[in-house]
């Protein structure tokens, strides 16, 4: 559910020499999509990949991402979700396409039969029009959230419009969207109230308007800042470029800001093992579900970081104080109670069951070091869960390991 488009074009005829191939489309697309950007501070954020039929576009934190696939008989077929960032976002695209046209010699038909844009925009160039068009679906999925009862439960995880992350925020009774948490009476009122929506939809959306003005530098900071900052002194080169971005935004936005004082404190320290402190913006300072193998996840701190291992046969997720080692098996033929036996045998062992999740977990401790691990075996039947959770000696931390360990689940096998 969402606005944007899909529209193929005419085939692309290159030189009579030189057939059309998906890496001359990836040069091409880059090229010409960094020209439409315009500006070395989002071009550095451009990212072109190719897959065995085409090429995928991101540059905006809180986008999808465009695809154009290279069909068989040379035509181009364009498609992308823009209503997770803005009437902005769906209008740069289309004259990126319009560009794509001009210098690749093809034909975009907008009014084909099944294809199109959904917002009529790009037959129109009514900015306006776009504008009520993605005011209208937020309308239509605020109307399906307000009903939603789960929605209004302090242990659900929703989430609208969010971008593909490594984690996801968990919220008591809030909703995630990448402008920040949101209550389900917000959603309701604008499901309901006709006056509030386009004000409303000004803050909703990170790129509501047509220029790149002050909103819509605030709009890129916001949503990084929301979903991607751990708000920790940065630890790596990527997340100094992350945070040093988000502070470049937040300059050309010119407003001032606790968050943007923040950011500048954050990027004078050396990394610590430091949890961020309580803030007013950033789903990473909370506890965020972290998705591991197989179907499982674990709640952790939003800011730890994960390292895949051993040729992705396992992950580790730490923050330089604490970490969690992570390892999955299927045990097929095993039930959960089964599969725990094995692992742990005669070993003395803190018991658990939640339904169809069964656990079981005892300290190793060795006198050689100053960390304790939680061996913890997480289990439903035909599947299997191994965490080792290291931490020091205080109290605060072994009540942390334990709460870690319980947080593991695995979605019912029976309804997947």
């Amino acid at each position: 559910m969402g606005v944007g488009f899909l529209v193929t074009s005419t085939p692309w005829k290159r030189r009579t020499w030189a057939r059309p191939t998906i890496a001359a489309l990836a040069q091409e697309l880059t090229r010409i999509y960094r020209d439409c950007l315009g500006d070395p501070l989002l071009s550095e954020r451009l990212t072109v990949t190719k897959d065995d039929a085409g090429v995928w576009a991101v540059w905006h934190p809180a986008e999808e991402g465009l695809y154009i696939e290279l069909l068989d008989d040379g035509r181009l077929q364009a498609q992308a979700k823009t209503s997770t960032v803005g009437p902005g976002y769906h209008a740069l695209l289309v004259r990126l396409l319009d560009r794509m046209a001009q210098d690749m010699s093809v034909e975009w038909d907008w009014a084909a039969e099944d294809e199109g844009d959904e917002s009529g925009f790009a037959l129109s160039r009514d900015f306006d029009a776009l504008q009520d068009e993605m005011v209208k679906w937020l309308a239509a999925l605020s109307s399906h959230v307000a009903d939603d009862e789960s929605a209004a439960d302090s242990e659900s995880r929703c989430s609208v419009c969010m971008p593909i992350a490594e984690r996801s925020p968990r919220l008591a009774g809030m909703i995630a969207t990448p402008m920040g948490a949101r209550t389900r009476e917000w959603f309701a009122d604008f499901a309901t109230d006709a006056s509030v929506r386009r004000a409303a939809a000004m803050t909703f959306f990170p790129w509501w308007g047509m220029d790149r003005d002050a909103a819509f530098w605030k709009g890129i900071a916001d949503v990084l800042a929301w979903c991607e900052l751990a708000w920790v002194p940065p630890r790596d080169e990527s997340e100094r470029r992350t945070m040093a971005f988000v502070q470049a935004c937040y300059e050309r936005a010119g407003t001032e800001s606790p968050e943007r004082e923040e950011l500048r404190e954050l990027l004078l320290r050396e990394p610590a093992a430091d949890a961020p402190r309580a803030g007013p913006i950033g789903y990473r300072r909370g506890t965020c579900t972290y998705p591991l193998f197989g179907g499982w996840t674990v709640e952790l701190p939003g800011h730890f970081q994960t390292d895949v291992l051993n040729d992705g046969g396992n992950l580790q997720l730490h923050d330089g104080r604490r970490a969690v080692y992570v390892s999955a098996l299927k045990v097929d033929g095993l039930d959960a109670g089964s599969a725990i036996d094995k692992v742990i045998g005669d070993t003395q062992a803190e018991r658990w069951s939640d339904h169809h999740v069964m656990g079981a977990a005892y300290w190793d401790e060795s006198e050689l070091e100053t960390s304790r691990h939680l061996m913890t075996s997480v289990a439903v039947d035909g599947r299997l869960l191994l965490l080792t959770i290291t931490v020091e000696e205080g109290e605060d931390d072994a009540a942390w390991a334990w709460k870690t360990a319980h947080s593991a689940f695995h979605p019912d096998l029976a309804s997947t």
